[in-house]
């Protein structure tokens, strides 16, 4: 589930942003090419609620990189555009809602928090019916 929240992120910032922003969703050691945003899940949680349904939670961090370093209106003007495009995003068909969206600006660079927390449905416990047989006796 994790990457395909990542990846209806990343399709949210295209389509938000466009072409002219890099969007990466693996640490790149060098050569990353600003402005771009670096996308990476943080703290994913799996757990059973009830029968096949589970609960799915995580923490995912959207780093923007500027063009040009020190250019805090830039940043917060990103991090306003943040808000709003990543309410909601489309993970895989399905229509889910971030939570507790929260921006910080350190060294140069903004970091976008948002928490996703869904619960999903394990089709594949499905367990079939046996054989049944059943013994009729009809009196006269």
């Amino acid at each position: 589930m994790v990457n395909k929240i990542i990846s209806g992120i990343s399709n949210a910032l295209y389509n938000e942003f466009g072409e002219g922003y890099e969007i990466y969703t693996q640490q790149i050691e060098q050569g990353l090419q600003q402005p771009c945003f670096l996308i990476a899940s943080l703290s994913p949680s799996y757990s059973l609620f009830r029968d096949k349904r589970y609960r799915f939670q995580d923490t995912i961090a959207v780093q923007y990189f500027p063009l040009q370093v020190g250019d805090y209106i830039e940043l917060n003007q990103i991090l306003y555009r943040l808000f709003s495009c990543l309410e909601y995003i489309t993970a895989d068909g399905d229509l889910i809602r971030g939570a507790n969206m929260q921006g910080e600006q350190t060294d140069d660079i903004l970091t976008f928090k948002i928490d996703f927390d869904l619960f999903l449905y394990d089709f594949t416990k499905e367990t079939g019916m046996e054989e049944l047989e059943q013994k009729t006796n009809i009196m006269e």
